[in-house]
């Protein structure tokens, strides 16, 4: 069921967010595993989404000097 609606919010949401909310759902039941509260891992088999290439690159050291000049 956990995997059911894991795969319903990648449909909706970005890579990185489903990953985000997947990591943080899986230190949640650790912990409530070290509590006693539950036994096993619902997220076991749940895959990380795979994230698109990280396409932003800074800017040269010319072009912020263009950019602060075109400010003046």
């Amino acid at each position: 069921m956990l995997a059911e609606l894991a795969a319903a919010r990648a449909d909706e949401m970005d890579a990185d967010t489903v990953n985000w909310e997947l990591s943080i759902t899986r230190k949640t039941i650790g912990w409530w595993q070290r509590q006693g509260w539950i036994i096993c891992d619902p997220t076991i088999g749940i895959e990380r989404r795979p994230a698109p290439p990280d396409r932003t690159k800074a800017l040269a050291e010319s072009q912020i000097t263009a950019l602060w000049g075109s400010v003046r």
